[in-house]
């Protein structure tokens, strides 16, 4: 469970410069790849992938975005996502929500993941477990931000948006301490998001 206080508070700072870059609002999805696309710099086995019996580790970062449409899902894919701006991410995923409602992806739009976000939280769905993406390593489910009671550290108890992360692994690429680590690096910087400002 991740307290979206912050998260929160920098997407609605930034939203009218995203707005102005983009004609798009800055959502929850775009801000959860940059932030996952940092934290996946420092663990690559999370970005690595299991082929032929090796494990295979990458130099690019690319999150792939499960989008659906009325005719199904697909995982397209930010290449370089530690690279790129919001303003960027925003674009591209502006771009997979139109290309998903004909399901008119091109091939290079969904190559090359690394790996794999999947938020259902705007359908409203509190927590669930994602499925991994052959050959990646390992998939984050995203759910919807509920307001929740939660225990400070003064004692008191205060209303908060929380959010639940579920990263599924594939075990052969890294093991659950390495998950757990990784995970945990997300949640600091979902709590902690100044350095995208």
């Amino acid at each position: 469970s991740v307290d979206m206080t912050n998260a929160l508070w920098l997407r609605e700072a930034l939203m009218d410069r995203i707005v102005t870059e983009t004609g798009e609002r800055l959502s929850i999805t775009a801000l959860l790849v940059k932030i996952v696309a940092m934290a996946l710099k420092h663990h690559p086995r999370a970005s690595a992938s299991f082929e032929e019996g090796r494990v295979k580790l990458h130099q690019s970062i690319n999150v792939g975005v499960a989008v659906g449409g009325d005719d199904g899902l697909a995982v397209p894919v930010i290449k370089e996502a530690d690279q790129k701006s919001l303003a960027q991410i925003t674009r591209e995923l502006k771009s997979f929500q139109d290309k998903a409602q004909q399901m008119r992806f091109s091939a290079e739009d969904l190559s090359g993941g690394t790996f794999t976000l999947s938020n259902l939280g705007m359908y409203g769905i509190d927590r669930f477990n994602a499925i991994l993406n052959p050959p990646q390593s390992a998939i984050l489910a995203v759910g919807r931000i509920i307001k929740t009671p939660v225990g400070m550290p003064d004692d008191t108890i205060s209303l908060r948006p929380m959010m639940s992360l579920t990263l599924s692994v594939d075990h052969r690429s890294m093991d659950g301490v390495q998950g757990a680590k990784f995970l945990g690096e997300v949640k600091e910087r979902i709590e902690q998001p100044y350095f995208l400002l």
